[in-house]
């Protein structure tokens, strides 16, 4: 019985040491493939990577920034997960064994999750440490990401303007990640215009109908003294519904009675203005709700229920989340808008009162 228990020992730490390998070494393999990757793979959709489970990590991401800090004996990548419409930003980095660390951004007002993860675990030391393997953050803000990189590069991108076309054909095509067209903008016409980072030849471009795409540079004039457009996020009623209908299915296969209280449906109701569903929205206490991407969503659902009920709600149904007006303020809720407050007083005054005219 002894020697049993004693075996079975031996096997349990055997096989935790296993798992810590294999962990470790899809660190590696991950690290090795945004080490692969080089200036012609930004702005593209990667392969990805194949893990030790034969899953394959990052497939489909698109390459933002390869920033190498040479000084810290740094690596760091910022990639996009989703559409440019709906996509978020995550970071990988590392420090090599003798380098110097350096900080994590930290989460934004009202962000749900963790700062960063390591292993599928929360990393809970404030810097990326030199040596300690890859670690994934969850947050790379503008500010953070233009913080590493030179004054020039930091420059060439990230903040919008209201654009127009200058094509000799007098219009040119706005196209999605795969390069299919979506809409045609002729001369004339205005839409909001992001430089995704310093080294793109496209512009991602928001236009009023709600579409979302790229245009080449050579076709964007800039016209950034003219005030910008209130943006219109009418295309994620779509996508809401089609997550709900597919958490829907995964609830009964597994046996469970989906609510109409469950994130998405709240998030499809809340956008028609029903003020308890507005305030349940702005108090982010969902169980269900991906920690991601929860503040743009509530940014989105903004826009879709107005001004007016959007005031209304906040006297009404105050909701219980002390970081609400900083969360509208914040650029990584706001984005593609880097001033949340000056768009939020231009295009929201009713909210804007609410929130700020005390």
């Amino acid at each position: 019985m002894v020697l049993l228990c004693l075996f079975m020992l031996v096997l349990g730490v055997a096989s935790g040491l296993r798992a810590e390998d294999r962990f470790s070494a899809d660190d590696r393999r991950i690290m090795q493939y945004l080490e692969s990757l080089s200036a012609d793979d930004l702005g593209k959709k990667g392969r990805g990577v194949r893990l030790s489970d034969n899953a394959v990590a990052l497939e489909g991401h698109t390459l933002l920034h390869r920033l190498p800090v040479p000084s810290h004996s740094a690596h760091i990548y910022v990639l996009r997960e989703g559409t440019v419409a709906m996509g978020l930003p995550v970071a990988y980095a590392w420090v090599e064994p003798g380098g110097i660390s350096f900080p994590i951004p930290d989460l934004p007002a009202g962000e749900r999750g963790e700062a960063a993860y390591m292993q599928k675990e929360a990393y809970t030391y404030a810097d990326v440490v030199p040596g300690i393997g890859l670690v994934q953050i969850s947050c790379p803000t503008e500010r953070w990401i233009k913080s590493l990189q030179s004054p020039a590069d930091a420059a060439k991108w990230g903040l919008e303007s209201m654009a127009t076309i200058e094509a000799p054909e007098g219009s040119s095509k706005v196209r999605d990640e795969k390069g299919e067209v979506i809409a045609t903008i002729k001369a004339g016409e205005k839409f909001l215009a992001v430089k995704p980072f310093p080294e793109s030849t496209h512009w991602e471009v928001w236009l009023p109908d709600g579409n979302t795409g790229m245009v080449h540079s050579s076709h964007v004039r800039l016209l950034p003294e003219e005030s910008l457009m209130k943006m219109n996020f009418t295309p994620c009623i779509a996508v809401w519904k089609k997550t709900a209908a597919q958490r829907e299915a995964e609830y009964r296969a597994a046996g469970m009675q989906p609510g109409p209280g469950d994130y998405y449906p709240t998030l499809l109701l809340a956008s028609t203005g029903d003020a308890a569903a507005l305030s349940r929205v702005f108090a982010g206490q969902f169980e269900d709700a991906a920690a991601a991407d929860y503040q743009r969503s509530a940014w989105r659902v903004l826009h879709l229920a107005g001004d007016a009920r959007m005031s209304e709600m906040l006297k009404t149904h105050p909701p219980e989340n002390p970081d609400l007006g900083a969360m509208l303020s914040e650029e990584w809720t706001t984005t593609p808008i880097s001033d949340g407050k000056k768009y939020l007083e231009r295009h929201f005054p009713l909210t804007y009162a609410a929130l700020f005219a005390r």
